[in-house]
């Protein structure tokens, strides 16, 4: 018996398939840890165990081709810590953990995910500063990032303000100390901003004027309350001249 003839075609166009099979093996395969990460550092109810059996993706996370690009767990009564592997899921769009018990820091690692675009932890226990690391985020696709009735603690990342993008900020409920960075107040997308009820000090920004707040206050509870920058709606006329940028409303 003559050996069968070896296909050299064959054999070399099978080496870029091999290597794009192991590329997106390698990329699921870190995408894999970190969804295992991330759910063996939240703690786990009842409730969250029955919503999913042993060995399979929990309802509230969901996932595209392997990979996890919406974490949408609200009141599930989840507590332990967001692990910072949570960087490894690099196709993240959305993560809404909010009213929950999760403790510890924002991880850093949540601000090199690229596609992110909406962010909701609010009514948690996280502590520690906002990640200045958001802002790469920010200078992304983010478009909401809301942090309030937490622990957070440390000044406000001026570097959020960096972006054409980010129209919702709420960092209120919280322990943040130092001053208000003017760059926010001139943020050319920054549509609602909430920073009450929280340690703030120093001048507020001159973009701020025309509300019941005396720009050169430094008097904590004069800062304290919700800011809702007023921009015309698409297809509305322009503001008057003069118009305040922010509207406030104060909290007594």
């Amino acid at each position: 018996m003559q050996p069968h003839p070896t296909n050299h075609h064959e054999t070399s166009s099978s080496s870029p398939t091999t290597t794009t099979s192991t590329s997106r093996a390698t990329a699921s395969q870190a995408d894999y840890q970190g969804r295992q990460a991330v759910k063996h550092d939240l703690s786990e109810t009842p409730t969250t165990r029955a919503s999913s059996a042993p060995g399979t993706t929990p309802v509230g996370i969901k996932c595209v081709q392997g990979k996890v690009v919406a974490i949408t767990l609200p009141w599930c009564g989840l507590a332990g810590t967001l692990s910072v592997r949570i960087g490894q899921l690099t196709q993240l769009c959305r993560l809404s953990l909010q009213d929950n018990t999760i403790a510890g820091p924002i991880p850093n690692s949540l601000g090199f995910l690229p596609d992110l675009r909406g962010v909701y932890l609010f009514k948690n226990r996280f502590s520690s500063a906002v990640p200045a690391s958001i802002a790469n985020c920010v200078a992304l696709l983010l478009t909401a990032f809301d942090a309030s009735n937490n622990l957070l603690t440390g000044a406000i990342p001026p570097s959020l303000a960096n972006s054409t993008k980010l129209m919702h900020l709420n960092l209120s409920h919280n322990t943040i100390s130092g001053d208000i960075p003017p760059e926010l107040a001139d943020s050319p997308s920054l549509v609602f901003l909430s920073l009450s009820h929280n340690k703030l000090s120093g001048h507020i920004p001159d973009a701020f004027a025309g509300s019941r707040a005396p720009s050169s206050s430094s008097l904590k509870e004069s800062i304290t309350g919700s800011y809702n920058l007023a921009r015309p709606a698409a297809g509305q006329p322009a503001l008057p001249p003069g118009s305040p940028l922010i509207k406030c409303t104060m909290t007594e």
